[in-house]
């Protein structure tokens, strides 16, 4: 047997590889051996396993608007607020052990509500329980927006490259590494030499009616308009649920019930924190009538479930106490179905039927943290001129609100003026080859509507009108000759898995949980409340924020690490940042070869690559 201090090295070897793996998933890279130490140490100190550190670490992270990547800085702040939070447990603990009232079976509700609403106040931060926010550039300071410095940097020298001595970006040695790959073909990946095949292109929206094409007013909505936006918004998505899976009749989650019935609901949190299994609860939806509140959901008897804040569900249950409604039977989300085209159809649109056609994805920001030369946007585009893709799909920010001289007004040239600047030479640039453009906007572009769903681009009356270039509101679904790709530059994931909760703890592939989420409910932005990031207009929502089937390629551009899944046959990328900080980022390419078959899906002809810019 193994002497107790070899176990307890050996138990803290097993916990910090847990841990490093579970930041991992969440894309950061946790390689400093102080910080690995203070991580383990706080895990013991404050008894959290690995997965839970790291639901706290994103929870921080996401409330105090950090970046999600660890330093010694951040990491003493979230240490003094894990401090916070267990003192204030102790305390609330400790005042229940001493309190010297009697209670009996009459007034023991008021001890009860006493207990939960100061748990609620222990793990709120004054931040969480502020009632009302502005509408506001996510990440920047209006003032700043507004006034520059006077003693402002030069335009010349901002934009000479000889003003600036070497960075990271300019010295790193390894551009053009494959980070990840997709391939559900029978082809070797390097067969495929990802040059376009000059094919027609073809880039419609898949739902016209629905897709938003110019500006629209905001800031006007009625709370009238707003509720009932949201009971649309669960409508479409019960109404489909209880026709899949043959629900005849809906209860009521809030209505007294010994027997077990079916209802459908928003799950929602009855407080300022974050999401777990004791403040889960569900709004009901009847067409019938408007349920009065939400009530206490009791999830105890299901055995593996994964709840976010606005996720519509359809439950199996009882109430039987009226104060609880206790589910034993979670039904499982149905995706729309895919668009089919005809097979003869499909090939039309390849001219070889050996060459695939290529698509490439990037996703801002497009300049680097220190400086605005876009140094990997010029980058970007010799790959364009020498690969010469079929299409190109370009998501912002273009003039991002984080960078570092936007966020100071260090620009001697407007914001509209520096984005038409460097849309000017994506024009000139990818004109001179067969590519066609596809543009989308993001909240982060300073010069732009920072309203959801976001209008698209107009082009510069300044620029000339080039046909292979399509300006796409955020979020939208398009077509590409056969193909279908969604597409939204909302940073959904991390704002979802920053709420989510799961059972069992642990649960593998979280990134695909999330994934799966938002193809079974259907749209781009299911979590509500919506981040604090995040202006969102609901009535517009309803309207051209959902999917209007499930597209062959889903577009998700997050600050979490890169990836390329493949979720409900559907084969979900995030390309990564094409500037990550100081340093380099990452974009995706995709190959999709012709058909061989009317029923075989686009995913099992697709090959898909994460590559380093």
């Amino acid at each position: 047997m193994a002497p107790p201090a070899d176990r307890s090295m050996e138990n803290d070897t097993v916990l910090v590889t847990k841990l490093v793996a579970e930041f991992e998933n969440f894309g950061v890279i946790v390689d400093d051996l102080g910080i690995i130490d203070n991580l383990r140490a706080m895990c013991k100190l404050y008894s959290l396993d690995e997965s839970s550190m790291v639901d706290e670490w994103m929870a921080f992270a996401c409330s105090s608007g950090n970046d999600i990547e660890i330093t010694h800085s951040a990491l003493e702040s979230f240490e003094k607020e894990l401090q916070e939070k267990n003192t204030k447990m102790k305390q609330v603990l400790r005042k229940a052990a001493n309190d010297d009232i009697v209670y009996n079976k009459d007034c023991v509700d008021q001890l009860l509500d006493r207990e939960e609403h100061s748990l609620i106040d222990a793990y709120c931060t004054p931040e969480m329980k502020a009632n009302k926010r502005l509408l506001k550039t996510p990440d920047s300071d209006s003032r700043k927006l507004l006034k520059t410095p006077l003693n402002r940097t030069p335009t010349s020298q901002i934009f000479s490259p000889n003003s600036y001595s070497p960075n990271m970006y300019s010295s790193r040695s390894n551009a053009g590494e494959v980070l990840a790959t997709l391939n559900k073909c029978e082809i070797n990946d390097g067969a495929i030499n990802w040059i376009g095949c000059k094919a027609k292109i073809e880039i419609t929206a898949a739902d016209p009616q629905n897709s938003l094409d110019t500006n629209y007013r905001y800031m006007f909505q009625k709370i009238s308009d707003r509720i009932e936006a949201l009971r649309d918004q669960v409508r479409i998505i019960a109404e489909s649920l209880q026709k899949e899976h043959g629900i005849e009749e809906l209860g009521y989650a809030d209505v007294p019930c010994q027997d077990n019935t079916t209802v459908i609901g928003r799950i929602g949190c009855d407080s300022n924190g974050r999401l777990n299994a004791a403040s889960t609860v569900i709004a009901g939806y009847n067409s019938n009538r408007i349920c009065r509140s939400a009530i206490s959901l009791n999830v105890q008897e299901l055995q593996h479930f994964s709840f976010f804040p606005g996720q519509v569900v359809a439950l199996d249950g009882k109430n039987p106490s009226g104060n609880s409604f206790i589910a034993s039977k979670l039904y499982q989300g149905i995706p729309l179905p895919f668009n089919k085209i005809p097979l003869e159809t499909a090939r039309l649109y390849y001219s070889n039927n050996d060459s695939p056609m290529t698509i490439l994805v990037a996703c801002g920001p497009f300049t680097t943290a220190d400086n605005l030369l876009y140094e990997p946007l010029s980058d970007l585009l010799k790959i364009i001129l020498n690969q010469e893709p079929d299409v190109v799909i370009l998501c912002g920010p273009f003039v991002d609100a984080k960078q570092e001289m936007i966020k100071q007004g260090d620009v001697n040239i407007s914001y509209e003026e520096l984005f038409i600047e460097h849309l000017r030479e994506i024009i000139d640039n990818v004109g001179r080859v067969s590519t066609s453009l596809v543009v989308i906007p993001s909240a982060r572009d300073v010069h732009h509507d920072f309203i959801y769903p976001q209008p698209p681009f107009a082009l510069p009356s300044n620029l000339k009108n080039a046909p292979e270039i399509n300006f796409m509101s955020d979020p939208c679904t398009i077509t590409v000759n056969d193909i279908t790709i969604g597409l939204t530059s909302t940073d959904i994931l991390f704002h979802m898995g920053a709420e989510e909760t799961a059972s069992p703890p642990g649960m593998s592939d979280r990134i695909g949980r999330l994934l799966r989420h938002l193809i079974h409910q259907r749209n781009y932005y299911p979590l509500y409340p919506p981040s604090e990031e995040v202006n969102f207009d609901h009535e517009n929502f309803i309207e051209h924020g959902f999917m209007p089937m499930t597209p062959d390629i889903l577009v998700v551009p997050s600050d979490l690490r890169y990836f390329v899944k493949d979720v409900e046959k559907c084969c979900c990328v995030n390309p990564g940042r094409l500037a990550k900080g100081k340093v380099g980022g990452s974009y995706a390419r995709i190959a999709v070869l012709p058909p061989k078959a009317s029923d075989q899906p686009v995913i099992d002809r697709m090959v898909s690559q994460i590559v380093r810019i």
